[in-house]
């Protein structure tokens, strides 16, 4: 269930738009937010896992941007109710 609500966010392809919109290397970042090139590698091709909301925002403050986080209520199941004949 979780895979499932990842694969529909763009967290990876945002990553990627704003460091180049930035004109950012990865190595740029990586030095801003004090972690290795291979993880912003990493973070950017949707490939580490668990990543804390903290790294996604420290990310986002190095190329002069912002994270909003929100929250969509899923789609309610039709309930098919029968009923009971006598």
């Amino acid at each position: 269930m979780v895979e499932e609500e990842l694969e529909g966010m763009q967290v990876a392809q945002d990553l990627v738009r704003i460091r180049e919109r930035h004109g950012l290397t990865q190595k740029d970042i990586a030095a801003r937010i004090g972690v290795s090139q291979p993880l912003v590698a990493r973070l950017e091709a949707g490939k580490a896992p668990n990543v804390q909301l903290k790294t996604l925002i420290r990310y986002a403050a190095a190329a002069d941007s912002s994270v909003r986080l929100s929250f969509v209520a899923r789609r309610k199941r039709a309930v098919t109710k029968t009923r009971a004949t006598t």
